[in-house]
């Protein structure tokens, strides 16, 4: 899965990305930043782009909640559940749930529609929806950009661990060898020729 994204990535980079992150984004803005740190995309336009194809998603999804949501809600008895839970939290903690719903993953589509539901005002929602992008586009490019850091520095310190390994392997296998050459000699069977 991650190898053909990538590839759609590296062949159709910044609309791949922008496709992404209008549906869902997290793994898609994941692996651009880590694009970015390989110098295949700009870390920049990787969060610009996500930036604007989360904004344009959500809009999208409060506004389809906003028309749709309370009919669809009632043919769909499995999304009520969800949709409870996020009112419930939406009645404690109104503002942080505003501004910080893209950092629950796997409910991006979910939360803006509910929101739509829930009749938040349509400018509140755009106001906290563009700083709610702000702050989660170089966010998550960033950990995938300096993941990608750390996982280089791990691979290369995993090639020296692993010769260590072989080393030692290696090492062991000589003394052990060496230390009980008489009794493997007289515990292998004899050698017979085949006729």
């Amino acid at each position: 899965m991650l190898d053909h994204l990538r590839g759609l990535l590296e062949e159709y980079g910044y609309w791949v990305l922008f496709i992404g992150c209008f549906l869902e984004g997290e793994a898609v803005v994941l692996l651009s930043g880590y694009l970015a740190h390989q110098g295949i995309m700009s870390y920049w336009a990787v969060v610009l782009v996500a930036m604007c194809g989360a904004c344009l998603g959500d809009q999208f999804f409060y506004y389809l909640g906003r028309w749709k949501g309370r009919p669809l809600l009632e043919r769909k008895p499995t999304w009520r559940s969800a949709t409870l839970r996020i009112e419930n939290m939406m009645n404690r903690h109104k503002y942080l749930m505003l501004l910080g719903f893209r950092f629950l993953w796997g409910l991006r589509a979910v939360v803006p529609a509910a929101m739509g539901v829930f009749g938040i005002h349509p400018i509140v929602f755009l106001i906290f929806n563009i700083l709610g992008a702000f702050l989660w586009a170089p966010a998550v490019a960033g950990l995938g950009f300096y993941l990608g850091e750390a996982l280089q520095s791990v691979l290369s310190d995993m090639k020296r661990v692993e010769m260590l390994i072989a080393a030692v392997i290696v090492i062991g296998a000589l003394v052990y060898w060496w230390r009980n050459r008489k009794k493997l000699a007289e515990t292998a069977p004899p050698f017979k020729p085949k006729e």
